[in-house]
């Protein structure tokens, strides 16, 4: 009986090692993630990941639907093919043994008033940079680390979901007639449904309307564009300007926000006319 059972646990190993010999791990991991969080609500995202062996392809979930400026590289820094269906974005990595995802998106934040929040499900541990300026005002969960570089915060999240709302520091200036408010704010961590002040500080804000003289040398060119060609899509406004792509967006994307123009679809591009 005993010589029976031995030899049935025998050729169960020897099955249980084919297996692994003839299905390898295709399993991923998440070597890194890092948001940056651009003062017009964009965010920039670059994701490192390790294919859990030498597949040909591979399907990452992002962060958002709404996507723009997608680049896929290789470990060698060459440039992968991909499709994206909705928040789905399939890497055909020819067998490449690191994965580096770059995209950017608005979707992940919104703003109220002076108010902004970053509301975000991390499928792994991430570094989101704030932008210059930022005084965080409430967080849902107590992160892991909360530094500084230079005038960014740094924040390293654990997985699942986060929401952070902030402000941004607006300073003084003598030739602008604004009014200054000053108020104490709170920020406020909640761990397992207990609430803990992490941090208080005093800052400024500045109400004023929106005017030309607050536009960048940038906007100005891309707003001027927009008014002499009543509409005009986002690839025409590259050419005239030479502005690269990316700067692009982020200009009309702010104009946008301002309410100085509007965004239309047209089929498969953007066109911008003025609100």
């Amino acid at each position: 009986m005993a010589e029976i059972i031995a030899e049935k646990c025998s050729m169960l190993l020897i099955l249980l090692a084919a297996s692994f010999i003839i299905f390898p791990t295709c399993g991923m991991s998440i070597s890194s993630l890092i948001l940056r969080v651009y003062e017009d609500g964009v965010v920039h995202v670059e994701e490192r990941i390790i294919p859990g062996g030498l597949v040909e392809n591979i399907t990452v979930s992002l962060l958002a639907r709404n996507v723009e400026n997608v680049m896929v590289l290789g470990g060698d820094g060459r440039i992968l093919a991909y499709d994206i269906i909705a928040d789905r974005l399939t890497i055909y990595c020819n067998a490449s043994r690191e994965v580096v995802i770059y995209y950017d998106t608005d979707a992940l934040t919104y703003k109220n008033g002076s108010l902004w929040s970053l509301e975000i499900d991390l499928p792994a541990e991430a570094t989101v940079i704030l932008p210059g300026r930022s005084v965080i005002i409430s967080l849902n969960n107590m992160p892991k680390a909360i530094t500084s570089e230079g005038q960014f915060l740094k924040l390293i999240l654990g997985p699942g979901y986060w929401k952070i709302e902030y402000v941004m520091r607006v300073g003084s200036s003598a030739n602008q007639n604004t009014r200054q408010e000053v108020f104490p704010v709170l920020v406020l961590a909640g761990s397992l449904g207990v609430f803990v002040t992490i941090l208080s500080a005093i800052i400024i804000v500045k109400r004023y309307r929106r005017s030309m003289r607050d536009l960048s040398e940038d906007e100005r060119r891309v707003l001027e564009i927009i008014r002499s060609k009543k509409r005009v899509s986002e690839s025409d406004i590259r050419v005239l300007t030479h502005l690269p792509k990316t700067t692009v967006w982020r200009v009309v994307r702010r104009l946008e926000r301002r309410g100085l123009v509007r965004v239309v679809k047209v089929g498969q591009r953007n066109e911008v006319e003025l609100a």
